[in-house]
């Protein structure tokens, strides 16, 4: 008996079945989400980590794949991440910080070592890893080859302010800045008071997606929770960031319809096909009523 094959629809940085040797090298990792630690697919394609979700509508939908209808409508994203965000709540478990004690230093073989993820491993072969964890870590070179390493918490939270601002300065360069800023910020005028504080504001949420608790609360403090904007809000009055987002026009319930003021609706006038047919005899005619069923 054969199995029938399953095709999926998805996006990714690079086409899957790409034969390039580059794009061959095509894994699947089980991985924690950085955010919650529960178990997330992610996948490596060359030296590239991406991170797999799946958009699902509310209604059902199929895809047209060559000759084919595929019944499962569902879309597949792969969005490339940087291992780092990953590996951050890691580092932190097998440091060993706690109180008067900074952690322990670590060989590399040991550092991407978890029971529970055994694919935590397969991250030792993305290029330049090791040189892009002294963002996060003390290291000391041992030998020649060797090097030893420890999660310092002002580096890594300095790495991710510099996220921060990464994205607020490439944002800045983008094409279509305007719209980004007007429709996915929901900022209109970099004269506002506050709009740049606003915007690191959000920015740190997207951020936060990729983050725990601790680590956001971390990068909060570096921006002082945003406390001047607060201050500046509560001064500003309610109208201050008065704009809507559409996710609050859930909470305000349907919209009022528009209701003429200058009287009743006058009635629509018959067109004489209607007209006759109005006056056609029905007597003996079944009623549309006996062609449906209660259900």
């Amino acid at each position: 008996m054969s199995t029938k094959e399953l095709t999926y629809v998805c996006i990714a940085p690079q086409p899957v079945d790409d034969p390039s040797a580059e794009a061959a090298e095509f894994r699947a990792l089980q991985l924690p989400h950085p955010s919650t630690g529960e178990p997330h697919l992610f996948y490596q394609q060359g030296p590239q980590l991406c991170e797999l979700n799946a958009v699902a509508f509310n209604h059902e939908k199929s895809w047209f794949v060559d000759n084919a209808v595929q019944s499962d409508g569902t879309l597949h994203l792969m969005t490339p991440v940087d291992p780092l965000y990953i590996l951050l709540p890691i580092l932190e478990i097998n440091n060993q910080k706690r109180d008067g004690f900074d952690g322990v230093y670590m060989m590399a073989d040991d550092l991407l070592e978890s029971p529970e993820f055994p694919d935590i491993a397969y991250l030792r072969t993305l290029p330049q890893l090791w040189d892009q964890l002294r963002f996060l870590c003390d290291v000391k070179q041992i030998t020649a080859d060797e090097s030893v390493y420890r999660l310092s918490e002002k580096k890594a939270t300095d790495w991710l302010v510099s996220k921060v601002e990464a994205v607020c300065e490439t944002l800045s360069t983008y094409p279509d800045y305007h719209h980004v800023n007007k429709h996915v910020f929901f900022l209109d005028n970099a004269a506002d008071p506050g709009y740049m504080e606003k915007k690191k504001q959000l920015i740190v949420d997207m951020i936060g997606e990729y983050l725990n608790n601790t680590w956001l609360e971390r990068l909060l403090d570096r921006y002082n929770n945003f406390a001047e904007l607060e201050a500046l809000k509560n001064r500003s009055g309610p109208q201050y960031n008065a704009q809507e987002r559409p996710e609050d026009y859930a909470s305000k319930g349907p919209r009022p319809t528009k209701v003429d003021q200058q009287g009743p609706a006058k009635k629509a006038k018959m067109t004489p096909a209607v007209r006759k047919l109005a006056k056609a005899d029905t007597k003996g005619m079944k009623s549309m009523l006996c062609f449906f069923k209660k259900t």
